[in-house]
């Protein structure tokens, strides 16, 4: 670990209950902050870690995916897999929450980035106060069973699937021309004051809000204060037998790549 990110971690800032690395240092013309609650589950490998993914993207600053498998993720996967040669890890599915983690180091690392506007008259990037999550509200730890997918689990055992890991956000911000990085910000949970059970609680909102009997109840107080809605009234009588609603979820976050 770099004795800079060493003395950010003993010296961080009290929030909560826990302590946070906070500070600046331009790379690059990369603005980077670290606001990471110190590591709970994985006996320090979450600060070796966040230091390996701030080195990755420094050095590989331009953010893009390939289709469906995205590749900067695959390439950080790589990247982390070099430099800890004695643990595994693993790039996960696309439609799981977090994009690559490590089970022998208890970590997982998700990746969020978003474009921000180039203001040509003051020469500098405009801040985004707010940061989209599609479906997941993240915590600072989480159960290996939150992060395998279930059919890759079969050989894990049930001590193991309910151990818990460390959790890393790289929030990105980019240009929207070029897909170069501007600033970055490592984070968990904590920044947020997330804890296990409120991601528990966001992750299952979904499934319950489209619950036959929930949805109903929804749409129908919907219907009593919008009666002139034509798409309701036809949908609650079964007049649209081949549509189907299905709810989805965005949760909008304080950005921490401007947010202080």
């Amino acid at each position: 670990m770099s004795t800079r990110i060493k003395k950010a971690i003993d010296k961080g800032k009290d929030i909560g209950h826990s302590k946070h690395i906070s500070f600046i240092r331009p790379k690059e013309g990369i603005d980077i902050k670290f606001k990471l609650s110190k590591s709970k589950h994985s006996d320090n490998n979450k600060e070796l870690v966040a230091e390996a993914v701030a080195n990755f993207l420094i050095k590989h600053p331009t953010i893009y995916s390939d289709g469906y498998r995205d590749t900067h993720s695959s390439l950080l996967c790589e990247h982390l897999q070099n430099v800890f040669v004695d643990s595994t890890w693993t790039k996960n599915t696309s439609q799981q929450p977090f994009d690559v983690y490590s089970i022998d180091m208890r970590v997982a690392v998700e990746n969020k980035s978003q474009i921000v506007p180039y203001r040509k008259k003051t020469k500098d990037y405009s801040d985004k106060s707010k940061l989209v999550l599609n479906a997941t509200l993240y915590s600072s730890e989480v159960k290996v069973k939150d992060v395998v997918p279930k059919k890759y689990q079969a050989g894990l055992s049930e001590e193991v699937l309910e151990s818990f890991m460390d959790v890393i956000l790289a929030v990105s911000d980019r240009d929207g021309d070029t897909n170069k990085l501007v600033r970055f910000s490592l984070v968990d949970g904590d920044y947020w004051n997330v804890d296990y059970d409120t991601f528990r609680g966001s992750d299952d909102l979904y499934n319950q809000m489209n619950e036959e009997e929930t949805q109903r109840a929804m749409l129908e107080l919907l219907h009593e204060k919008h009666p002139e809605n034509v798409f309701l009234s036809r949908y609650l009588s079964g007049d649209l037998p081949g549509v189907k609603l299905d709810f989805r979820k965005l949760i909008f976050v304080d950005n921490p790549t401007t947010v202080k």
